[in-house]
């Protein structure tokens, strides 16, 4: 939940999860696994566990319509989209409201304004995914956005591109319009550029087969070549990476399974409504985008064997083995405390192997938990309810104790 700099990966979703009043759930019995292979006895009866669900859900089955099926394609998608660290190691600093699945043309609203969704949509986007970081603690910091957009045929993705980049010289973003701009290193790239208040700015619409590679970057005017290479850097390496997109058949959106090998099913359910990027399964890369650490998150997964994520109201992360999934829960704790400036807090009662962490904030006290279970480790955290998130992460403990390998 390390979405923002609380907490390792999706922390709108564990945010959430905080305001369910609970779906009810029935009770386990058995024998429960410690860290390190050592049986105890754990009698259910002395979890408190609320009113939250201890039982996994049944096997999810296809996502039956395509509105849901445009944001699994979403989410398949980020495990081929490049990272900004990777781009630049400098840009390090999360923003997740530009990082998300883009369902269709007109979701790209957080990203574009104007005219520029519904010239993507009337031009037949299918679906994309964005990934943004900055340079932490200046104040006028170097940014970057990154999109894949795709559509269908190469054909509509260069019309497309034509299309996005004139809506945009014709949009006033409230420092005039932009200029028709030139990337040397990427001359098929259709770049805008602008300057105001000291800041740099630069969009490139860039067609590649079925896509449209989007990138914004920002920097203070004195750097403003780095705007330029960081743009044709982010096509060099995003476009052999988009070509291993095994991309599905608009028609079959409706057919896409939701829980890839069977992880989701393992998570706490959120109560409300989910977003795009939410009730999700991610390999190392997708869930990389969200992350704190974006390159660390890569090299635990890695050094972990760690292939998925998943994503509800709380996550839930698969590793090859327990010692992997041990590796990952130790990896977590420590950049959350070294980075994050958490420090231990009361673990959930009678729960074998959790660890909370907890640190004030301008709105509160910020906790994060983790429960871990055989090859599975359960990540879970949010704001000022402690005894709520005790109640979630024994829940979540006999859910992975249920688990079935």
């Amino acid at each position: 939940m390390r979405a923002t700099k609380l907490a390792p990966i999706a922390a709108a979703a564990v945010a959430a999860a905080l305001v369910l009043t609970g779906c009810g759930g029935g009770t386990t019995t058995g024998q429960a696994v410690k860290s390190g292979g050592d049986t105890e006895a754990v009698d259910p009866a002395s979890l408190d566990t609320g009113t939250f669900p201890t039982t996994p859900r049944p096997p999810f089955t296809t996502v039956g319509d395509d509105f849901l099926g445009r944001s699994v394609e979403g989410q398949r998608m980020a495990e081929f989209v490049v990272l900004p660290p990777e781009v630049d190691p400098t840009l390090t600093e999360s923003a997740s409201m530009s990082t998300y699945v883009i369902k269709d043309g007109k979701s790209l609203g957080i990203l574009l304004p104007g005219p520029t969704p519904q010239v993507a949509a009337d031009n037949g986007m299918l679906v994309g995914f964005s990934t943004s970081r900055s340079t932490p603690g200046k104040a006028n910091d170097s940014s970057l956005v990154h999109a894949v957009l795709r559509f269908p045929d190469a054909a509509a993705a260069t019309k497309a591109a034509n299309a996005m980049h004139q809506s945009v010289l014709g949009y006033d973003f409230g420092n005039g319009l932009p200029a028709v701009g030139k990337i040397t290193a990427l001359p098929q790239a259709l770049a805008s550029t602008s300057e105001s208040g000291g800041v740099f700015s630069a969009n490139a619409f860039t067609p590649h087969n079925e896509y449209v590679i989007y990138t914004w970057a920002s920097a203070p005017a004195a750097q403003k070549n780095w705007t330029a290479d960081v743009i044709a850097k982010a096509y060099e390496l995003q476009a052999p990476m988009i070509e291993k997109f095994p991309a599905t058949d608009p028609a079959n959106y409706a057919n896409l399974e939701i829980d890839v090998d069977g992880v989701l099913r393992y998570t706490l359910p959120m109560e409300g409504s989910q977003t795009t990027s939410s009730l999700a399964v991610y390999g190392s890369r997708g869930a990389a985008h969200r992350s704190t650490n974006a390159l660390a998150n890569l090299e635990n997964f890695t050094r972990t064997g760690t292939t998925h994520q998943a994503v509800d109201a709380t996550n839930v992360y698969l590793s090859e083995t327990e010692e992997g999934s041990q590796q990952l829960r130790d990896a977590f704790l420590a950049e959350m405390k070294t980075e994050n400036d958490m420090a231990e807090d009361a673990a959930p009662p009678n729960v074998p192997g959790a660890a909370c962490l907890s640190a004030k904030t301008y709105s509160g006290t910020e906790y994060y938990c983790l429960v871990q279970f055989g090859k599975r480790l359960g990540e879970l955290g949010g704001l000022d309810n402690l005894p709520e998130l005790h109640q979630m992460a024994a829940a979540q403990y006999l859910i992975l104790q249920a688990a079935e390998d």
